[in-house]
């Protein structure tokens, strides 16, 4: 592919301001772009994926005729991709798909930015809301510099149960609605983690004495306030499939008041479908002073740990109530295909396997009895990605007609209200959340869990044995699901990748000095 792509003469930040900023500049930087990739397209060979079409009946040659021209969507027409519409832009010459092995590259500079900020004039909503995003979370760390809460964001499969008891640690006081005694029992936050993975020394050591002299800052924990017990594992409520799992069942006036209502300073677990700024309606918090945190774990790791969970705790046994999600796969003729007896039958290779060989763009049989069916039809409900809906989520103008729309998931239904972004998700990571840890560099997470957040965890021994341990995908470059990364969770490696990266650059601001004792173990601080 020729050398002189016009995006790489910047940085991801310097774009970014470009295309946030718009006008002239954004417009010319744009259509030089668009020029590129119309000489990258004639110098390489691109096939249209075989039989692929829109979920809406529009397949390659439609879109080439109305919607994409030279490798971009044509301007008015961006809205016909993603997602919703089964991702023209991979799968179609016109509209974008590169070669296999030019793919992450592209996807990851010039994809990212062409695609979602650098369409702020074709889709102005995406625009406004980075724009308003970027200031609100920097008019709250300008008005709370020294914050009075903490919101820990939980997240399906991430460690939720590990942090719970890391926010207790260093705590004064814990509420009855926090989490199991951390002081005491820290086991059970491991195996909530990875269960396979907590080695046997640690499955009866306490974080007793992991914080001593607690918080310099003394503050109340106060854990899953009003989020039921049964759904803390892993129902998230993410694209709107269980309200009640969220918090106060979804009900965010009720969220609002109630973290209005807490006795500060202190620190929460919040769960939600998608990032809602406390300063912005419903909330209308101004000046509130708090700060976000949140965790990420390799997307491929947490999907994994997804099905897995899925299948013990719901299909092949039925623990909590928001397990009638999964009430088809338990029916008598299907069950047998994913359980044997009380235990999982499939591995978490043989779905990835199923669903690399299903037809792009065909849907999964509901009323089937055949087993490869079946597993691939919970594989694709399970294996989705999380942290771009929910951190980059936005409301969305719906599409006019004459064009392809979204098929409703449920008949009767209208489209969903909000679009999503992985530029979005990245912006809101870098600028409204105060820390933001990694799983697979949990050690590191936790020196800039004490150094970013001092007058909460400038106490915390990260030298604790406890908090050694490490996952078995802490490897220091993660490529154990190449095709998840690549095909079916590209927007949640994307923001993954990038805040792996910014983790590095968070550690050099703060002055740590990083190690790894080998390629496979996790990256600490001195």
């Amino acid at each position: 592919m020729p050398d002189d792509e016009p995006f790489k003469a910047y940085t991801p930040e310097q774009l970014t301001q470009i295309f946030l900023a718009g006008g002239g500049r954004a417009d010319a930087l744009r259509a030089a772009e668009l020029e590129w990739k119309a000489r990258s397209a004639a110098a390489a060979t691109c096939a249209d994926t075989p039989d692929w079409d829109n979920h809406a009946g529009k397949g390659c040659g439609e879109y080439a005729n109305a919607y994409c021209v030279n490798g971009a969507f044509r301007p008015g027409s961006e809205w016909t991709g993603g997602e919703g519409f089964n991702f023209p832009e991979t799968n179609c010459c016109a509209c974008g798909k590169t070669l296999p092995g030019e793919y992450n590259a592209i996807h990851s500079t010039t994809g990212e930015y062409n695609a979602d900020l650098g369409e702020g004039a074709a889709r102005p909503e995406l625009h406004s809301a980075a724009e308003e995003r970027i200031a609100t979370c920097s008019s709250r760390r300008r008005a709370a510099p020294e914050p009075q809460l903490l919101i820990y964001t939980r997240l399906p499969r991430v460690g939720n149960a590990l942090m719970c008891a890391l926010l207790s640690v260093c705590s004064s006081r814990q509420s009855r609605t926090s989490c199991v005694n951390s002081k005491v029992a820290a086991s059970a936050a491991l195996d909530a983690l990875v269960p396979t993975d907590v080695p046997p020394s640690l499955a009866a050591v306490s974080l007793d004495g992991a914080c001593p002299g607690d918080a310099p800052n003394s503050y109340l924990q106060y854990g899953n306030d009003h989020l039921a017990y049964d759904n803390r594992s892993m129902c998230a409520g993410i694209d709107g499939l269980t309200a009640a799992c969220s918090t106060f069942d979804g009900d965010t006036v009720r969220s609002c008041a109630n973290l209005r209502s807490f006795r500060l300073p202190g620190t929460v677990m919040l769960q939600t479908e998608r990032y809602d700024a406390p300063e912005s309606p419903p909330c209308m918090w101004l000046q509130a002073p708090v700060a976000m945190m949140a965790i990420l774990r390799d997307p491929g790791e947490r999907a994994q740990s997804a099905f897995h969970f899925g299948l013990q705790a719901c299909v092949c046994n039925f623990r909590y109530p928001w397990c009638k999600q999964y009430t088809s796969f338990r029916f008598s003729n299907r069950r047998p295909a994913l359980c044997d007896g009380r235990k999982t039958k499939p591995s978490f290779y043989e779905a990835v396997t199923v669903l690399r060989n299903q037809v792009a763009g065909k849907a999964w049989p509901i009323q089937t009895i055949k087993p490869a069916e079946i597993l691939g039809r919970y594989a694709a409900g399970v294996v989705q990605d999380v942290y771009v809906p929910f951190f980059g989520s936005y409301a969305a103008a719906q599409p006019e007609s004459g064009g392809p729309r979204v098929r409703p998931s449920n008949a009767g239904l209208p489209p969903p209200a909000f679009a999503r972004s992985a530029s979005l998700a990245k912006l809101t990571l870098q600028h409204c959340f105060a820390w933001v840890g990694i799983v697979e560099d949990f050690p590191l997470s936790l020196a800039l869990l004490k150094a970013e957040l001092p007058s909460f965890f400038r106490n915390l021994d990260t030298k604790h044995e406890v908090l050694q341990w490490a996952p078995k995908s802490g490897t220091a470059e993660n490529r154990t699901h190449p095709f998840l990364r690549t095909q079916l969770l590209t927007g949640d490696y994307a923001v993954y990748d990038a805040e792996r990266a910014r983790l590095m650059r968070r550690a050099e601001t703060a002055g740590l000095s990083i190690f790894a004792t080998s390629a496979k173990q996790p990256r600490r601080a001195r």
